[in-house]
C-alpha cells in the first residue's frame, strides 16, 4: 500500500489516460475535445508487442471510449453498463477465452462514483444502514427545485452554498457506504482469479481515478487540486508479495503505473523526454520488493500546458502542498 499516492488530475478522462500512457495530462494532451495523439503509445499497445492478450471491461461512461484513444491496443474492449458484480463476471468470461496466454486486463467500474439520480452515492442497503443509518433527517438527495444527486451537489458548488452539518456528514457517509459495497463486490473478481490459478502469478494494481471532497474547502465532488480530490488508494500485489501487507511512503502517481507493469512484463518502455522529466514515471518495483528507489522531490500537477499545483513530502513524512 503506497501511503502517498496521487492521481494526475481530479477528473476521469485525463486521469485514466495517464494510467494507460505514463504521461502527465499536459504531455498526453487528452481533453474532452482532443484524443490521444497517434505517436504516443499506450500500455496495452506496448504489452501487445510482448505477446500479451490485451483485454478491457469498463463502464459505459462517456469518457472511456475510442474517441479519446482508450480502445487502442486492446484485443477486446467491452463496455458494460451493469454494476461491478456483472462486470466481474464478464471479465472472468473474457479471461477464459485466453487461457494459457499472458494477459493484461483493464477493469474499470463506476460504482463508487457520484450518482445522477436520487441520493448522491449508491450503496447496498446493508452498507447504507451501517454507515449512514444514523441520519434521521428528510434529505432524499434532491432540493426543493427537484435537482438531485450529482446535479444537486454541482448546484451547491455553483451557488457557493453549504448544506447543513448533518446533511453534509450524511452525504459523506453515503460515499463511505458505496466504497464498502464496491470493496465487497470486487471479491467476485479476485475469487475468480484465484479459482483459475491466475491470482498468484499476476501483478495487480488497485487505484482510483480521483478522490472526492465533501465541502472541506467549500465544495463537493471532484474538481479542485486539493488533497481530497487528488489523493487515491494504490495497492499493488505481485507474485512475490508477502502475505502481510506492507506499506511504502514515497510520492507516487499514476504516471508510475505504465513503467511498473512494463518492468514486470519485460517490455521496453518509451523514453521520457526532457519537457516532462519532472513528472516522468518510474517503476515501483524496488519498493514492492522491500527496498527503495529514487525519491521525487515534489509531485507536479499540470494540465493544458500549465503547472497547477505542487505537492511534496516533508522530512517527517507529512505531505505538503503548494
Amino acid at each position: 500500500r503506497f501511503e502517498n499516492a496521487y492521481s494526475a488530475a481530479p477528473s476521469t478522462l485525463p486521469s485514466h489516460m495517464t494510467m494507460l500512457t505514463g504521461l502527465s495530462p499536459s504531455r498526453h494532451g487528452v481533453t474532452r475535445d482532443l484524443g490521444l495523439p497517434a505517436e504516443l503509445p499506450t500500455l496495452p499497445e506496448l504489452l501487445k508487442e510482448e505477446g500479451y492478450a490485451t483485454l478491457a471491461v469498463v463502464d459505459t461512461c462517456v469518457w472511456l471510449t475510442g474517441r479519446f484513444g482508450f480502445t487502442r491496443g486492446f484485443d477486446l474492449y467491452r463496455r458494460v453498463a451493469e454494476p461491478t458484480q456483472a462486470k466481474a463476471e464478464q471479465a472472468l468470461e473474457v479471461l477464459d477465452l485466453v487461457q494459457g496466454t499472458p494477459f493484461f486486463l483493464f477493469f474499470h467500474t463506476y460504482d463508487a462514483h457520484s450518482d445522477m439520480h436520487g441520493l448522491p452515492y449508491h450503496a447496498a442497503p446493508s452498507d447504507r444502514e451501517r454507515y449512514a443509518g444514523w441520519y434521521q433527517g428528510d434529505f432524499d438527495g434532491c432540493n426543493e427545485e427537484g435537482v438531485c444527486a450529482s446535479e444537486y451537489l454541482w448546484l451547491l458548488n455553483e451557488r457557493g452554498d453549504l448544506p447543513a452539518p448533518a446533511e453534509r456528514r450524511f452525504i459523506e457517509c453515503l460515499y463511505d457506504a458505496g466504497v464498502r459495497t464496491l470493496d465487497r463486490d470486487l471479491a467476485l473478481l479476485f475469487d475468480g482469479l484465484r479459482a483459475r490459478g491466475l491470482l498468484e502469478n499476476s501483478v495487480i494494481a488497485i487505484t482510483a481515478d480521483h478522490g472526492e471532497e465533501f465541502f472541506e474547502h467549500g465544495k463537493a465532488l471532484h474538481a479542485s487540486y486539493y488533497a481530497e480530490c487528488t489523493t487515491v488508494p494504490l495497492l499493488v500485489r505481485t507474485p512475490d508479495t508477502p502475505e502481510q501487507l506492507g506499506t511504502a511512503a514515497p510520492l507516487v502517481s499514476h504516471v508510475d503505473l505504465l513503467r511498473t507493469f512494463l518492468d514486470y512484463a519485460g517490455g521496453s518502455e518509451p523514453s521520457p523526454s526532457s519537457d516532462f522529466a519532472a513528472s516522468a514515471g518510474r517503476s515501483l518495483r524496488p519498493w514492492l520488493e522491500g527496498g527503495t528507489g529514487p525519491e521525487r522531490p515534489f509531485m507536479p500537477f499540470d494540465r493544458f500546458g500549465r503547472l497547477l499545483a505542487l505537492r511534496a513530502v516533508g522530512p517527517a513524512g507529512d505531505t505538503r502542498r503548494g
